[in-house]
């Protein structure tokens, strides 16, 4: 099937499938390290809190009960076996098997669970707070598996008539959201959005890859309206860019670079230098999200010169003419 702009959708859709795969796949085998099996649940119980005393008393009743059927051990596998699971059938099959859609369905299942009880629900319940900023790790680095799941599912389709425009106008809801969520008042005074820099560093130790993260927490802690300020006009252009039928390459560079910065000074890279991440966070997961897109605007140039039929066409034939002869050239 070839989408609007004359690339291939079903390569498109490969390709999320694909990295979402490796995502969900890097999740699995981050929970059989050894240590997981406690470090997990303490960095779930760590994150409550602030949270509402109904999610709390939810996600401690599910703790306490793995805790005391002595259950540490085999739900940590478990949930590096599913993850690792989902992740190989949608790099081995694709989404458009029938294995490849009930992974699809697994994933959509499986980071519901995780965002309820893992991630708290990315903050959601803190929105006043800046608990949801998109560059702290709001909404929760499963929310983009799940609206790839649902993207490549039958659902999906509602939101457009092939996977880049559906993805695009997702792309654009979603940061719009983020938007919304970085212009809460609390993030333009001087401890939220200071503190939401130093804590993530805190299970790290100092190294030069902390430093600009300390960086940042002090100049927000100076200057909270400014850099508050760049975030928001940062996450607008990340949202509102995706609208755009003809994104420009300056565009996607923007977006490549800003989701880099949010890893790196927002989520600490997930974690991952600590030893105790789950997940690589939500910037990885967001750019595997958009890598449709990038590769849409790659694509576009070179479907436009074989939709005419293989050089550019000639400023003073139609497009109307274009379409028929590339149409014929197809039949």
């Amino acid at each position: 099937m070839t989408g609007r702009d004359g690339i291939d959708d079903r390569f498109a859709r490969r390709l999320l499938a694909a990295a979402v795969g490796i995502l969900w796949l890097v999740d699995g085998l981050l929970q059989f390290r050894p240590e997981m099996a406690m470090n997990s649940l303490a960095m779930v119980a760590m994150g409550g809190w602030d949270q509402p005393a109904w999610l709390l008393n939810a996600v401690d009743g599910v703790l306490m009960a793995v805790y005391r059927h002595r259950l540490l051990a085999p739900f940590d596998l478990a949930l590096g076996l599913g993850q690792a699971a989902i992740g190989a059938l949608l790099l081995a099959v694709g989404p458009d098997a029938r294995l490849g859609r009930t992974a699809l369905w697994a994933s959509v299942v499986a980071a519901a669970v995780v965002w309820t009880l893992g991630e708290w629900m990315g903050g959601l319940w803190t929105f006043a707070a800046g608990g949801f900023s998109f560059l702290f790790g709001g909404p929760g680095p499963v929310v983009p598996y799940a609206v790839a799941a649902v993207l490549l599912l039958p659902v999906g389709r509602r939101l457009g008539p092939d996977l880049p425009t559906a993805l695009r106008r997702a792309w654009a809801g979603l940061w719009l959201l983020g938007a919304l969520a970085q212009a809460v008042p609390a993030l333009w005074q001087r401890p939220a959005l200071a503190d939401a820099f130093s804590e993530a560093q805190v299970l790290t130790r100092q190294a030069w890859w902390t430093r600009p993260i300390a960086a940042a927490s002090a100049l927000a802690g100076h200057h909270p309206a400014l850099v508050n300020a760049l975030a928001l006009a940062a996450v607008l252009l990340v949202g509102l860019g995706a609208l755009g039928r003809r994104p420009s390459l300056a565009l996607h560079l923007f977006v490549v670079a800003f989701l880099a910065a949010v890893w790196w000074l927002g989520e600490n890279f997930g974690g991952l230098p600590s030893g105790a991440a789950t997940d690589p966070s939500s910037a990885p997961a967001w750019a595997a999200l958009y890598l449709p897109l990038w590769w849409r605007a790659r694509a576009a140039p070179r479907s436009a010169v074989l939709y005419s039929g293989g050089t550019a066409a000639a400023p003073w034939r139609s497009a109307g003419e274009d379409v028929v002869r590339a149409r014929s050239e197809e039949g």
